[in-house]
């Protein structure tokens, strides 16, 4: 995805959300030829890090993969609103 149109996105930070696959995969790859910093998120963690790699490949940024899923799948169940202040 070509985001040259779009002005002053080197070093802004993007979350793309879905980027493991997809379209998500070709915003994320678009974000960083225009040098934004991009935040991958996705739940399959190979093609994470594997896109990841691609990225720095492309453009030349460093990305580090951290998986997110495993934290996303713990049991938060007996959380209530009092904790999270």
């Amino acid at each position: 995805m070509d985001f040259s149109g779009f002005p002053g996105l080197a070093g802004k930070t993007a979350i793309v959300t879905g980027s493991t696959q997809g379209l998500g995969a070709d915003i994320a790859c678009g974000l960083a030829a225009a040098r934004a910093n991009v935040v991958l998120v996705g739940r399959n963690a190979q093609a994470g890090q594997a896109l990841a790699g691609e990225i720095e490949t492309l453009s030349g940024i460093a990305l580090r993969a951290t998986e997110l899923y495993e934290a996303a799948k713990a049991d938060h169940s007996g959380l209530t609103y009092a904790d999270l202040e």
